[in-house]
């Protein structure tokens, strides 16, 4: 299996497998909604929307593949954080390790976010949507994840001493940006 998770269709969230075709209509809507939340924001990405821009003859489409909006919405999370691993993991794993393994992670990072606007740009804007309630995304575990995962490569690298010992999550005394 590979490590791009769209690379085979996997069951459904209602318990039942899906189909290729499913799985193609799905991996559809979820581009559709990464343009639509790129080019309008979160806000005004309605259903209808990312219908009209998949091409769909109706809204409930989406509401078969998807259980609502948050389902969705995490879809489209998950896409591009998947596929920025493929993108950059493999970059990484074959650097050396120490400064060009961070070398390459900041690089193979500028590159995908080049060559995937949209995706950076959607995903910024779901990490900004914060409940009006708690005034905390409700997406903030997709950004905690990446940073773990940063801090851990810079510890990983501490402990064989190829990086300087510091805190992994500062940098000059100013503590890395969470969404909370």
């Amino acid at each position: 299996m590979s490590n791009d998770r769209r690379a085979e269709p996997t069951p459904q969230g209602r318990g039942r497998g899906r189909s290729i075709t499913e799985w193609v209509r799905r991996q559809q809507i979820v581009e559709a909604a990464i343009a639509t939340i790129a080019e309008v924001g979160i806000g005004s990405a309605s259903f209808a929307r990312i219908a009209q821009r998949a091409g769909l003859s109706s809204t409930g489409i989406i509401s078969y593949h998807f259980a609502g909006r948050s389902d969705l919405i995490n879809a489209v999370v998950a896409r591009v954080v998947a596929d920025g691993q493929a993108y950059i993991g493999p970059r990484i794993r074959a650097a050396e390790p120490g400064a060009d393994q961070l070398r390459t992670y900041i690089t193979a990072n500028l590159e995908f976010m080049a060559e995937n606007p949209d995706g950076i740009v959607a995903v910024a804007d779901v990490l900004s949507v914060r409940d009006a309630d708690t005034q905390k995304s409700p997406y903030a575990e997709f950004h905690t994840a990446g940073i773990e995962h940063l801090s851990d490569f810079f510890q990983e690298g501490q402990k064989k001493g190829l990086l300087a010992h510091h805190n992994p999550r500062c940098s000059g005394g100013v503590m890395v940006a969470g969404v909370s």
